[in-house]
This record gives structure tokens, sequence and C-alpha cells, in this order.
């Protein structure tokens, strides 16, 4: 084995290490957005062993949570470039992108369509996405967080996109519900992550259906991240447009 993946495979943490660094941060985080979860042993070796771990959280009203948490074996900074780093393709396949005026380096205005089957309609919304600059602080950089929330304006945010982007996606649904958030621990070398979602895509799709296609997806979410994670380190280079952390200063040039 090269000596550059035996340091790496000697320093990856143990389901111990990841129960240890999560545990302290859901106990000591007065900033943290994310749900709480705590995963079981066995999830904990599962995610050890590169495994994607899965919940949902019934609610009472609205929709229900879901949640993925993996571990990603690259640094906090790569993971992050991963996830901001959505001028090429986006992380889930069926979803189009598109950010709208008002964007900045530490905000986003971002529209999103989804292609759905015949018969179904498409559906479509507008995000406003900002980090959280309270626990990365708070956290001492070892905790990075950027969550969202549907766009206030509502439907009336549709007028800013492009006359013809318009037109193509007339008769789309506009979904009443969408929040979610990604969070990143630095554990070891590498990242433990947690992405989750609360949606409700309006129309009329059954409910269980829809959880079960948004569950089926975060797996292939989770290794897209880690994907770009890993072409980060020769693609985050200088030249390359560049990204903030949450507390507003530049992720350094790799």
């Amino acid at each position: 084995m090269p000596t550059a993946l035996l340091l790496i495979a000697l320093s990856a943490p143990s389901p111990a290490d990841l129960s240890a660094a999560w545990h302290r941060l859901r106990s000591e985080a007065q900033h943290c957005l994310a749900p709480s979860v705590t995963p079981t042993a066995s999830q904990w070796k599962r995610l050890a062993a590169g495994e994607v771990v899965k919940w949902r959280l019934s609610r009472t009203a609205g929709a229900d949570q879901l949640i993925a948490m993996g571990f990603i074996d690259q640094p906090i900074e790569a993971v992050w470039v991963g996830i901001l780093d959505d001028r090429h393709s986006t992380l889930v396949s069926d979803v189009i992108e598109r950010q709208l005026p008002g964007s900045t380096a530490s905000r986003k205005v971002l529209y999103q369509h989804l292609h759905l089957p015949v018969p179904f309609s498409d559906r479509h919304w507008t995000l406003i996405v900002q980090s959280n600059p309270q626990l990365f602080a708070e956290r001492h950089g070892r905790a990075w967080e950027r969550t969202w929330d549907l766009d206030p304006r509502g439907e009336a945010s549709l007028a800013d996109l492009p006359a013809a982007l318009r037109s193509e996606v007339d008769g789309s649904i506009w979904t009443p519900e969408n929040a979610g958030g990604w969070l990143l621990l630095s554990v070891g070398w590498g990242t433990l992550v947690m992405y989750h979602l609360r949606t409700n895509i309006g129309g009329y799709i059954p409910e269980g259906l829809v959880t079960r296609y948004a569950m089926s997806k975060m797996d292939e979410l989770i290794a897209q991240v880690g994907r770009f994670a890993d072409r980060a380190p020769r693609h985050y280079v200088k030249g390359h447009a560049f990204f903030l952390r949450p507390d507003g200063s530049r992720v350094p040039y790799f």
C-alpha cells in the first residue's frame, strides 16, 4: 500500500471516535440547527465502514423529517467545496438548478426544478440558502453548517427566472414546504456528514411515495458529495471561483 494511503487508513476514525465526536457536538453546541439523532452502536460501525445511515422522524403536523449520515474520507474543507460547487452539475439527478439575483458568496437564492415521470407534474421551488457562522465560531471551525428554507416571496420569485426558462417550466407545481441543511463535523482526517430534509411537494402524490423517493436519493446524494470532495484538491485551485467558510472567510485553494 502506498505510504499516503496507509497513513489515511491508519488515521481513519473508529466507531467510538465518531460516536464521541458526535456526542460532544450535540451535548455542547448551542447553535446547531440540525435535528438530533443518536446512532446505535451498529450504526456507528456502518458509518465507520463507509455506509450511509438513514432515519425518518415522524411529525404530528407537516412533513416528516428525513435524515442521512455518512463519513467521507476527506477533510472538511474538501467536503464543503463538494457541496457548494454546484456550477458544473447538481448533487442529485432529475433536479436542475439556477442561481437567481440576490445570490452572494455567503447567501444563495436558488431555483430548483424536479423532473417527475408521467403522469405526475414536475415540481419547482426557490430556496434561500445560508451558512451558520455561530456554530462555526462556537466549535472553533470543526463544525460547518448550511441550511435552507423556501424563499418567503413564494412563487413571486419565479419572476427572476430568464424568460426562456419560465416558459419551459410553465405548468410545474410549486412545493409548499422545503427546508433542510448540511452539517459537517471534522473527525480525524475526514468528515462526518449529516443531510436533513423536510419537504411537501404538493399535488396529488401519495406521501409515502414521496418519502420513499426522497430516502432513495439520499445514498446518491452522499456518494456524489464524496466524489466531489475527492476531486476538490485537483479542481478547487487558483482560477476557480472561490467559496466561503461559514464565518465568511475564503476557503483556501488546494
